[in-house]
This record gives structure tokens, sequence and C-alpha cells, in this order.
């Protein structure tokens, strides 16, 4: 492990990111894993507030070219803000690594979608408010929640924890335990509103019991679909 008050350089294995809890705008969280060398990089934030809704790029990405499987520990409270057109926190859709999140401190993001993570998402454990500005809060196709204090509200017909307005395709979103309020974006005339946890304005019907077996083991309150 090193720490870094403020990121200097793409990350390649274990860090702590802080920035003492004063929000920056000039840096972001870069992770460019090779699982060859680091099947796992553990990226613990700590007091992180990193506030980019004015400037380009996402203040976490983990890129197309990672392979490693990455794992957030959450400390204290963090902050992490996108611009308009950028998740709060984003994994590249090509990347073939997992994102898992847990620890015992708090992570509030937000940006075009709160989290970005298509595929292989999991969150074990902390307190997420994961808030979509134009798309779902947390858009994912694939994921399992195991535990932790989840809200996530999208926006634009997008689903709280799901897909964007005019997507079906739900691979499957697990729920083993945790508190999840969930809530999609309002619908219109042309788009029905997005569910809670589920699929984008449009496809609500054909896709609101998307959650496997174990899901009344947690509680969860969703918009109405």
């Amino acid at each position: 492990f090193f720490t870094l008050s403020i990121l200097l350089a793409p990350i390649f294995c274990d860090v702590k990111v802080t920035t003492g809890g004063e929000a920056i705008a000039d840096k972001r969280i870069v992770v460019k894993g090779d699982k060859t060398t680091a099947p796992t990089i553990n990226v613990t934030l700590e007091n992180c507030v990193i506030d980019r809704s004015t400037v380009s790029y996402s203040p976490f990405t983990i890129e197309t070219t990672n392979t490693s499987d990455v794992k957030v520990n959450l400390v204290r409270t963090n902050a992490l803000t996108g611009p308009s057109n950028y998740a709060g926190l984003y994994k590249n859709d090509s990347s073939s690594s997992s994102l898992t999140i847990d620890g015992t401190g708090k992570l509030t993001v937000k940006g075009n979608s709160g989290i970005s993570a298509v595929f292989n998402l999991v969150i074990d454990g902390g307190t997420i408010v994961a808030t979509g500005t134009n798309e779902a809060g947390i858009y994912t196709i694939k994921a399992i929640i195991n535990g932790g204090n989840i809200t996530a509200t999208g926006a634009n017909y997008s689903a709280g924890i799901g897909t964007n307005s005019g997507y079906a395709t739900i691979e499957s979103i697990e729920i083993n335990g945790g508190v999840i309020t969930a809530t999609g974006g309002a619908g219109d005339s042309s788009y029905g509103a997005g569910s809670g946890i589920g699929a984008g304005g449009g496809y609500a019907e054909k896709q609101r019991d998307v959650c496997q077996a174990g899901r009344q083991r947690s509680q969860r309150s969703a918009a109405p679909r």
C-alpha cells in the first residue's frame, strides 16, 4: 500500500487515495492493472473528495485495458462528482474485471450515472448514495448486492439500479442483503418511468422482476413501476 494525497499517475497496485477531505478538481483516479501481475487491485478511499463537475472525464475510471479485479474500500466520508456526460465512478464496458465496493465508510457519487459498471458489479458493504443526473443512479445489467446501505436515484426514465431509458436487457441483479432504496426517473407521455431496480423507461413491465431469489431477505423500497 502507498498513499496519494493527490493522484499523480495511473494505478497499477494497491493504493490509498485521500484529499484530506478537501475537494479537488484537477486530478482523477485511473486504474490500469494487469491481472498477470496484480490479480486484484485494492483502492482505499479515505476522505477523498473529487469534484469534476465543471471539467472533463470521470473522477474515478477503470480503464478498458485493465484486467485486474478492482476492490474499492470505503473509509470515512468520500465523494466523487463527474460532469454531466461522465459517470462519477466508471468501469469501462470492455474491461473484463469485476468491481467490488465494500467498507465501513460512505461514498456519495454523482454524474451522468452515479456508478456505471455494466458487468460484474458487486456491492458488499458501505453507505452509497448514487445519483444519475441524466441516466441510471447505478447503471448495470449484471450485479450482486450482498450488503450495504444503498440509495440510488435515476433520471430521465432511467432505473435507480439497472439500465437507462430505452435499454431493456438485464442479465441479473441479485440481491442477498443490504438496505436499498432505488428510485427510477419519472415518466411522461413518451416513456414510462424507470424501474426502481430493473430496466429503463418503456421496458419496466417486461423487466420488473429481474431480482433473483433472495431479494426478500433484503430491505428495499423502489419507485412504483
